[in-house]
């Protein structure tokens, strides 16, 4: 299976589908071969015996297909996986499981090689080296009666075939030694790869280290005179030796980014003979600088949250907008889940700031997340610092991958930025970010944050189709040794991050830890901005699959197969059985469908024994017929055997393969493996959301369909935080009370927009991101008004406003209002306010104390359209003096936080006209002022809220 599977995200236990399949497809095959003696193979290894090369035949996976020959073939590192674990499966054993001696390549499992950390830090691209000779079987083996198969097994042919079942008439086959002896080929495969293949310089000369270790050179031919590689730069081939470190400069002659494919060749020499192998490598020149990285690993502990370290760590990259100004604006951008089992993963720092991301083969991924680097630069442009946290195993827990961002926030504390810090987290990572923010309030301590940005976050969960999930789990189960085909599930839908993210886990033991994780985040972070960007529509407008039918994909495997013999003592019926009749049979098959689908079934396989099972009919049948034809061409030769008695033999044969035929064809469908749709009742696959192509990683080298490539993997409620009930509802005029203000598609034109592939990126959401960013750091309103002053939005969505409230003071007959319907800005403003407002603002900004004084008005909000709010912070006030006025228009709010103050004098006026006041802190009464709110009001007691004087409250 391809190794994109489940990327983003992006890109996937317990019902019906047995863990044995696998071990049964591989010990069957020893047990068809088993009896073959195992000097005929000279190599110690027989091809056929592998069950890799059942579902990889002559494809680019197949050892046959990398032949060597000039020019040759390019190869990627799955495709030498693939070759390597084919080879390492065609290893013949003794019954005590020991290699035969012989077999000089002895291979051992590709993870026992430990190849992923090996040599991370020391060579930018380690290569690798397979080139080694192997034993197949002639497939006319049987027909030409070199083999037999008998009984379900191949074995030696018998030196005498008798012509009656009485054993009478004994006729010489030959010698079985010599005849098995022709029944062997040998083949030879010569394939090399890189083991990483994408390079990022930050100048236009790339200077790299490659390395063939010999610990990494698998040959059975008795040594390599030598091997030559051309590393594309120029100077042709030249030689190389095990173990050396070989730099090779590239060049570029642009100062922009620019990404060059090399395409390199390795040849092997061997007594005069040639092979050649290409692989290519990835080189992006001028790249973003990163002015420091730092691992977590090396990082205390906040001493707010004191945690044990996670199993693994971070990498912190930090680049400045201003290298000379040192820390100013901090923005940390926390990562996501991603699929790649390589430390760090494709979405690192360097791949998104330059924009051109590799998977593990070299093929350029994510190409729709592009403008990421963009959007790097606009922050760098616009006076921001990014703090890239990228974590070296992102499907690690989200509990353990918390601790990574709470030591590069208490990092980043201790470096005393020059202005607060604001936390952006993409999807998975929004989640981990908001339990770090979380946690540090908790625990009363202050790192300075001042906004929470969440780009199509599964704040209520994500969604893979079950039936993807059990594509996966069965391909693993199928292939367990084979990395590519297993870590689908093993390393990413059965991980520790995607149990606790997936709404529906193929595994029903996984939604404990959903639901826990789900109850951990639930909670926004509060005193701080909070804004979020939605990928999926936010109006209802579903993702619709592209196959009406509703499937995802099929794979189908079919095998003309001989279902009967001719039954008939003539020449003609004789030659005809060499084939039979045949029909094309469905051999081995697997669909993966929606819940849309009319079918009881999300997911259904064919029985691995179905395969087999045609293999054998075609074996049997063969050697059925290969034995009638010599019985017939030597039977009237033999004294004493009539033709009477020929054709009771032939005849019987027939019908004896026929009954042999028949069972095994009725048995083929049985133990079909079947996961039932009313099993999983959660299915979000046409939600509204950001969507994903998970179903393309099942493209596979036997026969394919992909009939619907993506599906919905963040639904619009999750990234909204919104109740599911709304999955299918538009949301935009519903409150969201987790964010301040969001962005969707089509929202800017108060249109209906599309759904976009998760983390996409454009114009749009870099201008809202920016809006949002600036306006948390704009300088404070502060001091003493002049004039009337109004806060509003000049655009509706993405026009947000200072939102930051100083040590303020409002006189008499001078209104502050925030998002009323007037100008914006000072009251000889000329820029009219939209007609749709959402402001949000804050008194005191991260762990700075404020107080604002109200002696004239204070407007919140301005009806319907133009809602605001105003929230106290911890250790902060809001002072209405005698004669001061406090207006809250209906929707419109005003929040005291814990520890936060609202400080009434006597003479002042509260008029709440169906508006909100929320009260979490303290509500103080001076000089025998009463608390008397005219109009309709919702007022809330909650957490330690407290009134200084209650016999004055009315």
């Amino acid at each position: 299976m391809k190794a994109l599977l489940l990327r983003l995200f992006s890109w996937v236990i317990c019902i019906l589908i047995p863990i044995t399949s696998n071990a049964q497809l591989q010990d069957s095959l020893d047990w068809i071969y088993e009896k073959l003696p195992s000097h005929l193979f000279a190599t110690g290894l027989l091809h056929d015996v592998s069950a890799v090369h059942l579902f990889t035949h002559q494809g680019p996976l197949d050892p046959h297909f990398h032949t060597g020959s000039l020019p040759g073939r390019s190869a990627t590192i799955e495709q030498f996986q693939y070759v390597y674990m084919d080879l390492y499966q065609s290893q013949l054993r003794d019954s005590n499981k020991a290699f035969y001696p012989q077999n000089n390549l002895r291979l051992m499992p590709w993870d026992s090689l430990s190849l992923e950390h090996k040599y991370m830090g020391k060579v930018d691209v380690p290569l690798m080296l397979l080139w080694a000779t192997f034993n197949t079987l002639d497939s006319t083996a049987i027909a030409q009666g070199f083999l037999d198969f008998d009984k379900g097994q191949f074995e030696l042919v018998d030196e005498y075939i008798t012509i009656d079942d009485q054993g009478q008439y004994p006729v010489y086959q030959g010698d079985p030694q010599k005849l098995a002896q022709q029944a062997v080929m040998q083949d030879t495969t010569f394939i090399g790869s890189a083991l990483y293949s994408s390079i990022y310089s930050e100048t236009n000369t790339a200077s790299v280290t490659f390395q063939l270790s010999s610990s990494e050179v698998y040959q059975n031919i008795g040594g390599i005179d030598s091997i030559t590689v051309d590393f594309a730069d120029g100077a042709g081939f030249r030689s190389v030796i095990t173990n050396q470190l070989v730099s090779i400069t590239y060049h570029c002659s642009t100062s922009q980014v620019e990404h060059v494919v090399k395409e390199l060749r390795i040849r092997g020499y061997k007594n005069g003979k040639t092979v050649e192998s290409k692989l290519k490598v990835n080189v992006v020149f001028n790249t973003p600088v990163a002015h420091q990285e730092v691992l977590t690993d090396l990082l205390p502990s906040s001493p707010c949250v004191p945690n044990a370290d996670p199993e693994y760590g971070a990498r912190v990259t930090l680049r400045y907008a201003d290298p000379s100004a040192g820390l100013q604006k901090p923005v940390v951008v926390v990562e996501g889940f991603e699929s790649s089992v390589q430390p760090y993963g494709n979405l690192t720092y360097k791949s998104i700031s330059s924009g051109y991301v590799f998977d593990e083969n070299g093929d350029q991924i994510f190409q729709h997340i592009h403008p990421l680097s963009w959007l790097y630069d606009s922050l760098t442009l616009a006076g921001f610092d990014i703090v890239h946290i990228d974590f070296r195993e992102a499907k690690l827990s989200l509990m353990e991958n918390k601790i990574n961002v709470l030591k590069t926030l208490n990092w980043l504390h201790a470096k005393n930025p020059l202005a607060e810090i604001t936390v952006i987290g993409a999807s998975m990572g929004g989640l981990i970010a908001k339990m770090a923010i979380n946690d540090l309030a908790a625990s009363g301590c202050c790192y300075n944050i001042v906004g929470y940005g969440s780009f199509d976050v599964p704040h209520r969960g994500a969604f893979i189709p079950v039936g993807l999930q059990a594509a996966s789990k069965y391909y693993a189960e199928l292939l367990p040794f084979v990395p590519m085909a297993r870590n689908p599930w093993s390393a990413v839908v059965n991980s520790d991050a995607a149990r606790e993210l997936l709404i529906s886990h193929f595994d029903a033991s996984a939604r404990q830890a959903h639901e826990q994780v789900m109850k951990v985040t639930a909670l926004a972070p509060s005193g701080m901005r909070r804004f979020a960007i939605s990928n999926g529509s936010d109006m209802g407008l579903t993702h619709t699959l592209q196959d009406p039918l509703s499937r995802y994909f099929r794979h189908g495997l079919r095998l003309e197969t001989c279902i009967r013999h001719a039954v008939a003592f003539h020449s003609d019926t004789i030659a005809f059985n060499i084939d039979g009749y045949r029909d094309s049979l469905l051999v081995f098959g697997t669909e993966a469908v929606a819940a849309g689908h009319a079918g009881t079934y999300l997911f259904y396989a064919t029985s691995y024994r179905q395969l087999l099972t045609a293999f054998k009919m075609n074996w049997m049948a063969a050697c059925s017929a290969r034995k009638v034809q010599f019985i017939a061409a030597v039977g009237p030769y033999i004294p004493g055997v009539s033709k009477a008695m020929l054709s009771k033999a032939v005849v019987k044969r027939q019908k004896r393969t026929n009954q042999g035929l028949l069972k095994m064809q009725k048995g083929m469908t049985k133990g079909a493996h079947t996961v039932l749709k009313n099993k999983f009742p959660e299915h979000y696959d046409e939600a509204p959301g950001g969507w994903t192509a998970t179903a393309t990683a099942f493209q596979l080298p036997i026969l394919s369909e992909i009939f619907s490539a993506t599906h919905c993997f963040i639904p619009s409620f999750s990234a909204l935080d919104v109740s599911d009930s709304l999955a299918y509802q538009p949301i935009r005029n519903q409150p969201i009370p987790s964010f301040h203000t969001f962005i969707a598609p089509g929202i800017i034109h108060d249109a209906v927009g599309t759904n976009q592939a998760h983390i996409s990126v454009d114009s749009t959401i870099i201008s809202f991101g920016l809006s949002q960013l600036r306006s948390i750091y704009d300088q404070k309103l502060s001091d003493t008004l002049k004039t009337d002053f109004n806060l509003a939005q000049e655009h509706t969505y993405f026009g947000a406003v200072q939102s930051n409230l100083g040590r303020l003071i409002v006189p008499k007959n001078i209104t502050l209002g925030l998002g009323l319907a007037t100008v914006i800005g000072p009251a000889n403003s000329t820029v009219a306010s939209a007609a749709k407002q959402a402001v949000h603002c804050f008194v005191g900004h991260g762990c700075t104390r404020d107080t604002v004084h109200i002696y004239g008005d204070l407007r919140i909000g301005d009806g319907q359209n133009n809602l605001a709010s105003l929230r106290v912070n911890e250790s902060s006030a809001l002072v209405l003096h005698k004669g001061a006025t406090l207006f809250i228009e209906p929707g419109s709010r005003l929040e005291i936080s814990r520890e936060g103050a609202l400080i009434v004098e006597k003479g002042v006026s509260i008029v709440l006209d169906r508006g909100t006041i929320q009260l979490q802190g303290m509500l103080v009464l001076e000089s025998d002022a009463l608390f008397q709110p005219h109009g309709p009001c919702q007022f809330y007691f909650s957490g330690n809220a407290a009134v200084s004087e209650k016999k004055a409250l009315r």
